[in-house]
């Protein structure tokens, strides 16, 4: 079975370090995001129907998507775990989406990728990355790419492993484009 999850999401890792040396932060050992969700088809109808909406032009939608970040991770079981990019504040996990690009959260701390496998194996995961809506375009979409620093770009991490964890969602009815970072 793991030989077979290898092949579909890459190998199974630990966090890669940072620039600091440290591959996952204090906070990320001890605190899950309020938002984590394993996909299945209950977390996906939700998913879907929020994601279609905003792109019909669900405007309190388009709020919310426009500059937050969904992370996710393909865990030891092959499943996909995500959940919104939460701040972390005052030793707190806030329960609130970080804006990625507004001035006063873009560098506070978050719960990042580490946190979506605190029950894991140690927090070994496989391919992982972001999902975004993509507004800016005529014909807006959601978009699947691999940044995650910490389990995205391993070595064996290689175009294929995207397409699974995208394939995992259109089982579901979610379309997603690829980001071709390769």
């Amino acid at each position: 079975m793991f030989q077979e999850l290898d092949e579909l999401f890459g190998k199974l890792e630990d966090p890669m370090p940072r620039s600091s040396g440290e591959a996952k932060d204090p906070w990320e050992e001890k605190h899950d995001p309020h938002s984590l969700t394993i996909l299945d088809t209950d977390s996906a109808n939700y998913l879907k129907r929020f994601m279609e909406d905003t792109e019909q032009g669900f405007s309190a939608g388009r709020v919310l998507a426009v500059d937050t970040t969904i992370i996710w991770v393909v865990d030891d079981r092959g499943r996909v775990r995500f959940a919104m990019e939460e701040m972390f504040h005052d030793n707190t996990p806030t329960g609130l989406a970080k804006l990625q690009n507004f001035p006063l959260t873009k560098f506070v701390r978050k719960l990042g990728h580490p946190s979506l496998l605190r029950d894991a194996l140690s927090f070994k995961g496989r391919i992982g990355g972001e999902i975004r809506f993509e507004s800016n375009l005529p014909d807006p979409y959601w978009s699947i790419n691999r940044r995650s620093g910490r389990y995205g770009y391993h070595d064996d991490r290689i175009y294929v492993h995207l397409k699974n964890a995208a394939n995992q969602f259109r089982h579901h009815g979610i379309e997603l484009h690829l980001d071709p970072d390769f």
